[in-house]
């Protein structure tokens, strides 16, 4: 009486492990063979979606996320034997391990694929720049032929400040250089002090016609000879004090006239650019009559 056995399970191993036994060398690696064939494949794909113009741009990273999760199935079934088998301790450490593994092959390739342009030798670059006709088109004239702009002075004057000097980044409106004008500094000087004192006699007259009113008011007899004379001294306040308030009204124009002229005595960058020359030093004279050029300007910059 023959008894049929059943073969000996050796217990912490991945399921299959013990038909290896009876499987001739190339039955035991094709498929590792047929793993590396597709992930070759799934490695290949990804380089070819992002290099080329097949599918849509912002499609790239959901085409991408595919075939990391077709690796991850690639290399745990045909490199670590992740199956459906009774449960031990190697399915969880393939798990682990596959997930690492492919991570890493993902991870890598995304790397090379966005360093690769920064990586690549300088006579690349080169080439690549040159065997672009559109690229050529589009920043040569640029470069070559940059926007100059000749800044003279608007007032005359001794330059008493430089603040941009040769070579240097500008924003537009940034101030380069302050002329001093002194007629102008004086001018603002005295605007400015006959504008305190008009405000103080302003308030002297309202202070008197405050005390005139109430003068007026405590008479009592409107056609008395008091009453009368308060309201020619009030009549009299009130002219003086409409003339003061007409007089600060000129002076504030004026001084704002003034201040207009003073801002002109800054030299200004017009537009965002580079400092090419400076033709001036602290203390030249300039005058506007003269055209001599103080700064030249460059736009645009040659990054």
């Amino acid at each position: 009486m023959t008894q049929e056995h059943e073969k000996p399970v050796t217990l912490g191993v991945a399921p299959g492990i013990n038909d290896l036994a009876d499987q001739s060398s190339w039955q035991k690696i094709q498929t590792y063979f047929l793993g590396l064939i597709l992930s070759a494949i799934l490695t290949i794909a990804a380089f070819y979606f992002v290099q080329s113009k097949s599918i849509w741009g912002p499609s790239i990273p959901v085409a991408l996320a595919v075939l990391a999760v077709a690796q991850i199935g690639v290399h745990l079934a045909f490199f670590l034997h992740l199956t459906t088998g009774p449960d031990n301790v190697n399915n969880s450490l393939a798990l682990a391990f596959g997930t690492l593994v492919v991570a890493l092959v993902i991870g890598g390739t995304l790397w090379i694929m966005y360093n690769m342009n920064q990586n690549m030798p300088m006579m690349m670059h080169m080439a690549s720049q040159s065997h672009d006709p559109n690229q050529h088109q589009e920043f040569s004239p640029a470069i070559t032929k940059p926007v100059a702009a000749v800044v003279e002075a608007s007032v005359a004057g001794r330059v008493r400040s430089i603040s941009c000097d040769v070579g240097m980044r500008v924003t537009k409106g940034q101030i380069c250089a302050v002329i001093e004008v002194p007629e102008l500094d004086r001018e603002r000087v005295k605007a400015e002090k006959l504008q305190i004192d008009v405000m103080a006699r302003i308030q002297q007259e309202e202070i008197a016609l405050s005390t005139a009113l109430d003068k007026l008011n405590q008479t009592g007899a409107k056609s008395s000879r008091k009453s009368l004379e308060a309201r020619k001294q009030i009549t009299s306040i009130e002219q003086r004090l409409e003339k003061e308030k007409s007089n600060i009204q000129d002076l504030q124009k004026a001084l704002e006239a003034t201040n207009s002229k003073i801002e002109e005595a800054y030299v200004l960058a017009p537009f965002d650019g580079l400092v090419k020359s400076r033709e001036i030093k602290l203390g030249d004279e300039v005058d506007p009559n003269s055209h001599k050029a103080l700064f030249i300007f460059i736009y645009p910059v040659n990054q």
